[in-house]
């Protein structure tokens, strides 16, 4: 093997110099080539370049509150027990979970008068999650995501 230094010339093996060398294998002898990759997008339909049009202030509140769902999907697949900052779920002293579904800091009415979801391990955790998605995916928290950050806004102008 030769050794190169970085301006490309050669130099003895035995100079030490600060600079890190260049190993060059003497048996292929020709620089690597990034080979080009070709792609086949025969069975897709392609269109021009795409800006994604601007969405409305209620599907944006949901689609933040769908994000901060997926968060707590995650936070009881990899241990409901470890405690998080912004968590929406607990242990109580019986062993039992407890779920609030929040928006900000702000509780979410699930049915009248009832803020909060008991469930016996942290799979029911999951289960609980998924079907808070699927009711706010077909717009049925809307009106409270509305009036929550129509509070919260308030909150900022005083």
């Amino acid at each position: 093997m030769e050794i190169l230094s970085r301006r490309g010339s050669v130099r003895p093996e035995n100079r030490s110099t600060a600079e890190k060398p260049l190993i060059k294998n003497a048996m292929q002898g020709t620089p690597l080539v990034a080979k080009e990759v070709h792609m086949s997008f025969e069975n897709f339909k392609l269109l021009p370049k795409q800006k994604p049009g601007p969405a409305d202030a209620n599907t944006k509140r949901r689609l933040r509150f769908l994000s901060q769902i997926e968060k707590q999907t995650g936070f009881a697949t990899s241990d409901p027990d470890r405690k998080r900052r912004g968590q929406w779920f607990w242990k109580t002293a019986d062993g039992s979970y407890v779920l609030s579904v929040r928006y900000g800091r702000r509780d979410i009415e699930l049915s009248k008068g009832k803020f909060a979801v008991s469930s016996v391990d942290g799979d029911a955790i999951v289960t609980v999650l998924r079907e808070v998605k699927r009711v706010a995916l077909e717009g049925g928290f809307d009106d409270q995501l509305t009036r929550i950050s129509g509070e919260i806004r308030r909150s900022f102008k005083k």
